[in-house]
């Protein structure tokens, strides 16, 4: 005969799979606990509890009536006893320590997450890199480009002064003059020495006039072909200007970019990370409490049934028992170190007045720098 209470009491009742596993949630670009599915789980483990508290007051119960009346289980309580001891080792047990499985799960994800930031912050920062070492290659370009520039306008500007001298230096023949006398009248000179002087004197003058001629037409070339060096190199120049301020500009968007990532990525992740702890901690201690009661009754359930066969029962061990329960210990519970990348001077860039300086100060004055390009959507003229 079994007692209208053990009778009416299902079997333990054991959650599935699916309420005993903590759901999750994908946030961002890692596995996080959503705090409706945390709650519904808890709610979960909350029915479990009441009805662990219901069978351990049960099986209580019928071993106070064994102890007391001392009177063995009946057939029907045996297979009552063996039904709960089976339910305990080959459902709750295994659906409890799956749960602490996903609870570590999920501790491991937490940090998982924010380790990817901080791998990707890595990644980022050699792409960052290798963009400033660009950028200081095309400023190295930029100022022997310059110094190229300098060297052909000097030159240029030798060959306008030459090209100037030319009229300005040169020193055409001396006409040959008559002789006055003391009275205002003229000596009577040789009439044809006179004329061959003359002679001389208009072919000399006409061979000089070639000659200038010719010295300026050549200084104009070489002019002119300095000049025509000298503006080529500065286009060249100017383009290497403008190459080196877009790749600086570039340089320093990709720099902020990567450290706006990875704040708001260790910050999406720190957050979770903080939920998904307390909610795991708060789990696996409910998971212990639950262990604990669950051995404690199959502690009671296996001392009934030892009853059978040997006649006395040791209640009181059971009561007394202390349940190892190392298996619980979860890792990855600390926040990995946070990084705290320094790419330099941002603040710095092409369009701001203090950037030209620092970029442009040392330029020859006859090289200097094109209007700056200031990098797009800074706001900088």
């Amino acid at each position: 005969y079994l007692p209208e209470p053990y009778l009416s009491f299902p079997l333990l009742w054991s959650p599935s799979e699916d309420s005993i596993r903590m759901p999750v949630m994908r946030m961002a670009l890692g596995l996080f606990a959503s705090a409706s599915t945390v709650l519904a789980s808890q709610r979960d483990m909350l029915v479990q509890r009441k009805a662990t508290d219901l069978l351990y007051s049960r099986v209580k119960a019928m071993a106070h009536d064994v102890t007391t009346t001392g009177q063995k289980p009946s057939s029907i309580e045996l297979e009552w006893l063996e039904k709960v001891e089976q339910d305990i080792e080959n459902s709750s047990h295994p659906s409890i320590l799956a749960g602490f499985k996903d609870d570590q799960a999920l501790m491991d994800d937490a940090v998982a997450y924010l380790l990817s930031c901080e791998t990707e912050l890595k990644a980022d920062s050699d792409m960052v890199s290798k963009k400033q070492s660009t950028t200081s290659t095309k400023e190295k370009l930029h100022k022997s480009c310059r110094a190229d520039e300098s060297v052909k306008a000097t030159t240029a500007t030798k060959e306008w002064e030459d090209l100037a001298n030319v009229y300005s230096k040169a020193s055409p023949p001396t006409p040959p003059t008559l002789s006055f006398n003391t009275s205002g009248g003229c000596y009577k000179d040789n009439a044809g020495e006179f004329e061959l002087k003359m002679d001389e004197y208009m072919t000399s003058s006409n061979k000089f006039a070639e000659g200038l001629e010719h010295k300026y037409s050549y200084a104009l070339e070489q002019y002119e072909a300095a000049e025509k060096a000298r503006s080529a190199q500065q286009l060249d120049c100017n383009k290497a200007q403008k190459m080196f301020e877009a790749m600086f500009c570039f340089w320093i968007g990709a720099a902020k970019q990567v450290l706006e990532k990875h704040e708001e990525c260790w910050n999406t992740g720190s957050k979770s990370f903080d939920v998904v702890k307390a909610n795991v901690l708060d789990s696996v201690e409910q998971w212990k409490v639950e262990y604990t009661a669950l051995e404690k009754i199959l502690c009671i359930v296996k001392q009934l049934k030892a009853v059978v066969s040997t006649g006395t029962a040791d209640l009181g061990s059971c009561d007394a028992m202390v349940v190892g329960l190392d298996f619980f210990t979860l890792t990855n519970t600390s926040m990995p170190d946070k990084s705290k990348p320094y790419f330099g001077d941002l603040k710095t860039y092409p369009g701001i007045p203090v950037w030209e300086s620092k970029y442009y100060r040392g330029l020859a004055s006859n090289s200097p720098a094109a209007p700056v390009m200031p990098c797009p959507g800074s706001g900088a003229r």
